[in-house]
């Protein structure tokens, strides 16, 4: 058994994974899963992506290589070396326990937030692990008359009025310091 990494169309990843369980052959796409929200949800939810886009490791015999080559959207096959073989294989293992690590964290957050008795507090908090940002983090306004802005993250405050947090924010050039805004407005900038 030989170790590949295929290059595949975009998107395209976790269908070679699949189609290479149908053919018995040994495949993984490292994923990783971020808090997305998408619609008028109050709170993100699980988006899994791969870690490397267009990038399947494979292990397989030389036959098994050509049943591979043959599917069209593998653009590209090559040989991982035998001494790079445990390097890429700590890697992976690596990339997929953290994913699940994460995963678990962010249903823990999603149960919380969806529990209509949840106090304050653990409200907060679960929207603090599912957002994840740190201080000093840039994010991009996407809603409101600041859409397209590029702030930065200052921290999660609370009023004693309201039932849901909201991020402090600062924007540079703004003469007045600070803002708060509603998580619900404000995605990470894309890397």
């Amino acid at each position: 058994m030989t170790q590949w990494v295929a290059y595949v169309s975009a998107g395209r990843e976790f269908a070679l994974v699949e189609d290479c369980g149908v053919l018995g052959i040994s495949a993984i796409a490292p994923r990783k899963v971020e808090a997305v929200r998408t619609g008028n949800k109050r709170y993100p939810e699980a988006r899994v992506t791969p870690y490397l886009p267009n990038y399947v490791f494979i292990t397989a015999t030389a036959e098994e290589w050509h049943w591979l080559k043959d599917i069209r959207y593998v653009r590209d096959i090559m040989g991982i070396p035998p001494q790079e073989e445990r390097k890429v294989h700590d890697f992976c293992a690596t990339v997929e326990s953290q994913y699940h690590g994460r995963m678990i964290e962010i249903d823990q957050a999603v149960a919380v937030m969806r529990n209509r008795e949840a106090s304050k507090e653990a409200r907060r908090e679960a929207l603090k692990v599912m957002q994840h940002y740190q201080p000093g983090d840039m994010l991009e306004v996407i809603c409101g008359p600041l859409a397209g802005q590029i702030v930065a993250f200052g921290a999660m405050v609370e009023r004693a009025a309201s039932k849901l947090p909201e991020i402090e924010v600062q924007m540079a050039g703004m003469e007045w310091g600070s803002m708060r805004m509603d998580p619900l407005h404000l995605k990470r900038v894309a890397s």
